[in-house]
């Protein structure tokens, strides 16, 4: 998948747009408040993660490999003392 990523200020405020190339579809929208610039960019980091697993289950999805966690029912790493 690939991606179209603009980046400018406005008015001194950065702003960041991230669109599907093929379709124009926007797929992420970021500008940074004045009031809590940690926090801003707290959910531009999650808003990137969050496409970057959205794309990989995509592309997951259209090669055949099996869905989330449909790969879980068999693994028992994460049921252990550790993760309970």
């Amino acid at each position: 998948m690939s991606y179209v990523i603009d980046a400018w200020l406005d008015d001194g405020t950065p702003c960041l747009e991230i669109r599907d190339a093929n379709t124009r579809e926007l797929k992420l929208h970021w500008s940074q408040s004045t009031e809590n610039r940690q926090q801003d960019l707290h959910e531009l980091f999650r808003g990137l993660l969050l496409l970057s697993c959205a794309c990989r289950l995509s592309l997951a999805e259209k090669s055949g490999i099996p869905g989330f966690g449909e790969e879980c029912s068999d693994c028992k790493a994460c049921t252990g003392e550790l993760f309970q």
